[in-house]
């Protein structure tokens, strides 16, 4: 069942092997095809044979080493053997084993064929001979051979009778008989349609390979798709492996490749790589494989990237009629688009860390004070780095410019009011009879410490419930919850406090009416991003801050997702540009750390922290990335990296002098010098 199911593979393996034969150009007519058999003189320098003879003597086991066996395949498959096997195969072909044998004066020989599969050939090279002796063997013609064949499968003990049976069938074996053959020369047969018996007591060496029909030149099949195996067993195992690699042709085989320090193309399984890398999942890539190694599978001419991809833009050129551009295929297009892509992005993978071209050269590499000598890198320290490559010249004196977020927002906003930014201000808290109090807010304070006065916003879903409070796309829940000291919470807007109930309600809509105005007159909006922990109501609207204790019954600790902050901050805004066209935002990551964390069974408040401002800062990127209008102020790393020492004596909140600094980067990146 076996050598069925082999010669069935093999047949399918020819077939395909044929359809994409490249160096059909080279093959000729040969007694080969008719004869099945072939003799080669002097194919091995006698020399070589001799060494060959005397390391199968002393120790066998050596040919089972794979460098010997490529010395002998590189050294037996010349360029005249090389003709006859694509010219018998009309196609390419490959190793499927390779064995040797040495028969002594001592040995009775029997007669040898294959029953499947058909289409092989057997390379017999003689490393060492007798020449006393007459003859070296006997070698049938294919009729007595198809006899002895269609017999053997209905008798099994033919080998007893062999020679009545031979005379009974009129085969002659007297006119089967080899000439004596010289050291280095070799006989190449199939032996499925000949059958072989060596001489009795004829002292002799040889070496024997297989050859079977393959897509792929010879020498990539031993390089990387089935190393030749020693041993005649060999052949199914390479044609299943040739069969798999053919139907997973886009893919690499489980070769292992390797890339030299250079440019430079060095195996045939590196160029496989490359050819996928450039047409990825494509066809095209596999049939200009093919087309290589058959050509040359030396690698004598495509021996670097640069002359491989000039010889594909040959290839379309010769193969494309360029006058009839506007006929081209969509196949032909798709190739000439992966190819012009690969070197686009080629050329932009080798210039990735190149000091032309970038906006900020010492902006590639992290500031190192003392650098080697060999980086050839100029000191630098992270301490007198503003973290940012380009300017976004948006914001001048006159830009209405707003503000929203953490208690870092807070003070931004108070330095934008002081150096003279048309910074948007729509309440304040300076009407004694108003019955309420906002925090680090006094009645008649210069500055405001937001636009209006919506608290701290610590999390993404409080900056979606302002604008959908504000815009009464989806309101909220009117809840108020009272503290200890007497004082009325909204959990939507906890820095701000009321006297009373009533208090509330009379600011209820004011306060929503005046987030409105604000956020419509906003042509720029700083949000700061402060937590990534979080606490939900029971119908999934989000507290601003953490809860008061009367408040844990109605809500469960929530940790968001990368994707929930980035919907959050995206749903903020769309809301505001619907109304507001000119809004544009400038997003940043508060560098205050955690006061605690809801994870404290798991996780200690520094390792949260960690978590929580990564988070966000890839939040930040997504949304900045994906928005035209969208901008990232990098306010976190400029705290945390670039100022020696920004906290105050508590090591959470900033100084003054590093809020100024902040405004600082911010106006080095956002305003316009010419304003």
């Amino acid at each position: 069942m076996k050598d069925l199911d082999c010669d069935e593979l093999l047949h399918k393996l020819h077939e395909t092997s044929k359809k994409q034969f490249a160096r059909a150009h080279l093959s000729r007519r040969s007694s080969l095809k008719v004869d099945a058999s072939l003799w080669l003189n002097d194919l091995v320098d006698t020399g070589l044979c001799q060494v060959f003879a005397e390391q199968l003597s002393k120790e066998p086991s050596a040919f089972k080493q794979a460098a010997l066996i490529d010395k002998l395949i590189d050294v037996m498959v010349s360029e005249e053997l090389d003709k006859q096997l694509i010219s018998y195969f009309q196609s390419e072909y490959a190793i499927a084993s390779c064995s040797a044998h040495t028969i002594s004066d001592s040995d009775v020989t029997h007669w040898n064929y294959h029953l499947t599969p058909r289409q092989q050939l057997t390379l017999r090279l003689y490393i060492q001979s007798d020449g006393s002796v007459a003859h070296h063997g006997n070698l049938l013609d294919a009729n007595s051979t198809a006899k002895i064949r269609e017999t053997v499968i209905l008798n099994d003990e033919l080998e007893e009778t062999f020679e009545i049976w031979c005379q009974n069938n009129s085969i002659d074996l007297d006119k089967s008989i080899l000439p004596p053959i010289s050291v280095g020369s070799g006989l190449l047969y199939n032996p499925t349609e000949l059958a072989l018996k060596d001489s009795d007591h004829a002292k002799h060496a040889f070496i024997e390979i297989c050859f079977v029909p393959s897509p792929y030149h010879y020498k990539y099949v031993k390089q990387s798709v089935a190393p030749v195996e020693f041993h005649k067993d060999g052949l199914m195992n390479v044609v299943l492996k040739l069969t798999d690699d053919c139907e997973n042709k886009t893919q690499t085989t489980d070769a292992f490749t390797s890339f030299p320090p250079t440019s430079q193309i060095t195996s045939l399984q590196q160029l496989r790589v490359l050819l996928n890398s450039i047409f990825p999942n494509n066809d095209f890539a596999w049939h200009m494989f093919t087309q290589f190694i058959a050509l040359d599978p030396d690698l004598k001419e495509l021996n670097n990237l640069g002359e491989l991809v000039n010889t594909l833009k040959l290839s379309f050129q010769n193969s494309i009629g360029w006058s009839q551009a506007s006929r081209l295929g969509t196949g032909n297009i798709k190739n000439l688009m992966q190819l012009a892509e690969f070197e686009q992005r080629f050329d932009n993978s080798t210039t990735r860390y190149a000091k032309k071209g970038k906006p900020d050269p010492n902006a590639i590499f992290w500031p190192n004070p003392n650098p080697k000598k060999e980086d050839n890198r100029e000191p630098l320290s992270r301490f007198k780095q503003l973290p940012f490559v380009k300017r976004y010249p948006i914001v001048n004196k006159d830009t209405p410019i707003g503000s929203a977020g953490s208690c870092f927002a807070q003070e931004i906003a108070k330095v934008f009011q002081e150096e003279g930014y048309n910074y948007i201000i729509e309440e304040r808290n300076d009407d004694p009879a108003a019955g309420m109090v906002v925090d680090n807010y006094k009645i008649g304070d210069k500055h405001a410490i937001a636009c209006a006065n919506y608290g701290i916003l610590f999390n993404t879903p409080s900056f979606r419930q302002l604008a959908e409070r504000a815009f009464a796309t989806k309101p909220t829940q009117k809840i108020l919850f009272q503290r200890e000291d007497g004082l009325w919470l909204d959990p939507f807007r906890e820095n701000v406090g009321f006297y009373s109930q009533q208090a509330y309600k009379n600011d209820y809509q004011n306060h929503l009416d005046a987030t409105r105005r604000a956020l419509e007159k906003c042509e720029v909006f700083i949000v700061t991003l402060g937590l990534n922990e979080c606490w939900e109501l029971y119908d999934g609207t989000v507290l601003s801050r953490n809860p008061q204790k009367q408040i844990y019954a109605l809500v469960k600790h929530k940790t968001l997702s990368v994707q929930e902050n980035v919907d959050n901050i995206q749903a903020f805004f769309d809301t505001v540009k619907k109304y507001n066209p000119n809004f544009k935002l400038i997003i940043t990551v508060s560098p205050i750390p955690f006061l605690a964390t809801g994870h404290g069974e798991e996780q200690h408040v520094i390792t949260a922290n960690t978590h929580s401002k990564s988070v966000l800062r890839v939040a930040a990127h997504e949304l900045v990335a994906n928005n035209t209008d969208m901008y990232y102020l990098p306010s976190y790393e400029l705290v945390t990296q670039c100022i020696k020492d920004p906290w105050q004596e508590d090591d959470r909140h900033v100084t003054v002098d590093t809020v100024k600094q902040v405004v600082h980067l911010f106006k080095e990146i956002f305003v316009d010098e010419l304003s």
